[in-house]
């Protein structure tokens, strides 16, 4: 089955989101991070995941072909947003896999509701950023505050950052500058969001956590991913060598096999067939 893309009204809110393997029973999620949107993280990704699993890749809000959310938004309302598009898919459980800003939406929505998901993986990010209380108040102003954002989005997306972030350079093609750049706007909102209003972070995922860190990542340390994992009770990290910022996409069969094997052995639908389980 091949991947289809459709649409979807949440709150009268246009949602894009592309799809594969309807046909299984179980589901994964993928929630794309800051570089581009779905469709350009996520092609190589889905029809593997597709084989084993029913795949669901929403644009974030403000990305691609989905409306942005309220300015007054938190990251809580993005949790809230991923929720009510999986309901809006009649899904009561699903693994979840974020990238970078993903990956921290990823570990919100594990931590506010695990029984939602029962697996999450998460690929350099997932950690709340320090951002300092200068930047904080001035990102907060109305007028100065996107201007900002907006500059560091863009500056983010250069050639020359993406450069830095990503280790394989074939990776860094014309559609990703071109998804890169044409979602500074959707990037930006979530910078505003994370520096700007609380992130419910009080617990820790207490669900399957596996970490997937490219470790030649120039703009987010290993350290960042290490300090990520003494964090999070029990999970398992794992770094790639020879790959930065989107190991989905840099190392694809090393990503593959790594998501397939833990979500495999955290399948809660399984575990729950075992006898006295």
């Amino acid at each position: 089955m091949a991947v289809s893309k459709h649409d979807v009204q949440i709150d009268g809110r246009n949602v894009r989101y592309y799809e594969d393997g309807l046909h299984h029973g179980r589901s994964v999620l993928l929630l794309h991070g800051g570089i581009g949107d779905a469709g350009v993280n996520w092609a190589s990704c889905i029809p593997s995941l597709a084989e084993d699993y029913h795949v669901l890749a929403p644009d974030l809000p403000g990305y691609g072909g989905s409306d942005s959310l309220p300015a007054s938004s938190s990251l809580a309302d993005v949790v809230v947003w991923v929720l009510a598009f999986l309901d809006s898919q009649g899904i009561d459980q699903i693994a979840v896999i974020g990238s970078s800003f993903g990956a921290l939406i990823a570990r919100l929505t594990a931590t506010l509701h695990p029984q939602v998901v029962p697996a999450v993986v998460l690929i350099n990010g997932g950690f709340v950023p320090a951002v300092p209380s200068l930047a904080k108040t001035l990102m907060g102003l109305p007028a100065i505050g996107t201007f900002l954002t907006r500059y560091l989005a863009r500056t983010a997306v250069s050639e020359d950052s993406l450069g830095e972030m990503i280790h394989h350079k074939e990776t860094i093609t014309p559609d990703l500058i071109t998804s890169a750049t044409a979602n500074v706007n959707g990037f930006a909102h979530l910078m505003q969001m994370t520096a700007t209003k609380p992130i419910p972070t009080r617990d820790k995922p207490m669900v399957a956590v596996l970490i997937l860190w490219g470790v030649e990542d120039g703009t987010t340390a290993v350290s960042e991913g290490q300090k990520l994992k003494n964090e999070i009770p029990d999970a398992k990290f794992v770094e790639i060598e020879e790959c930065g910022h989107l190991p989905h996409l840099e190392e694809h069969d090393i990503f593959d096999w790594q998501v397939k094997d833990f979500l495999t052995k955290n399948d809660r639908h399984k575990r729950n067939q075992i006898p006295g389980t």
